[in-house]
């Protein structure tokens, strides 16, 4: 049996388990033998804690509604996932500029290669500028800052491939045709867009295992 942990913010999380409910389902369908693991437990374990930026899931965080989350280390020592599936970062690109966020996941990264698992990073949704419920507005320009987050993250694990290391860069991003395919947020996906999600990352499974 594999042991697969989906990690990231509320994303991941999701209502009704969100990206991780139809990937469950993908996997069943195929028989696959899988085991999610994770100290959050809705609509199955997992590592998805809304609001949370990169570095609260590299030295952990007490959150109000959510529980500990713990410094990435002893998270991995405890639940020794097979398969780490990795998507973080949107709410950094609020308002981080792009080099600072990917400086944040390149360690994030490093410190998740120091243990025993194949680990594969999902890009970013697109975000759609302006307010937020949050009493955040968004600006303009984060249509580009996120691509270009994207874009270094997939070429720094283009490298660490070269170089033998178990990566996987999973194209998220792309499961989005349009802006319109998030909810009234311009945020967090609608029910449909949640399954193409699954599907992306059912699909970098697959073909790691060829």
């Amino acid at each position: 049996m594999t042991t697969i942990m989906c990690m990231g913010d509320s994303i991941t999380k999701g209502p009704e388990g969100g990206y991780r409910r139809h990937l469950a389902g993908m996997l069943a369908e195929a028989g696959l033998s899988y085991e999610f693991v994770g100290a959050q437990e809705s609509c199955g374990l997992h590592e998805g804690y809304p609001g949370f930026r990169i570095e609260h899931l590299i030295d952990g965080r007490v959150t109000e509604n959510w529980g500990v989350s713990q410094e990435i280390g002893v998270t991995l020592e405890r639940f020794k996932p097979q398969q780490l599936l990795l998507m973080v970062g949107t709410n950094n690109l609020y308002e981080a500029d792009p080099a600072v966020a990917f400086a944040s996941i390149k360690t994030l990264i490093d410190r998740c290669l120091q243990h025993e698992l194949a680990l594969f990073v999902g890009s970013i949704l697109p975000v759609r500028p302006g307010p937020k419920p949050w009493d955040m507005v968004v600006a303009e320009d984060v249509t580009t800052r996120i691509p270009a987050y994207n874009g270094r993250i997939a070429g720094y694990l283009s490298a660490l491939r070269d170089q033998g290391r178990p990566v996987h860069f999973v194209d998220v991003y792309s499961c989005i045709g349009s802006l319109d395919e998030l909810g009234d947020d311009g945020v967090h996906p609608r029910e449909e867009t949640f399954e193409a999600i699954a599907r992306c990352w059912f699909d970098a499974l697959i073909a790691a295992t060829d």
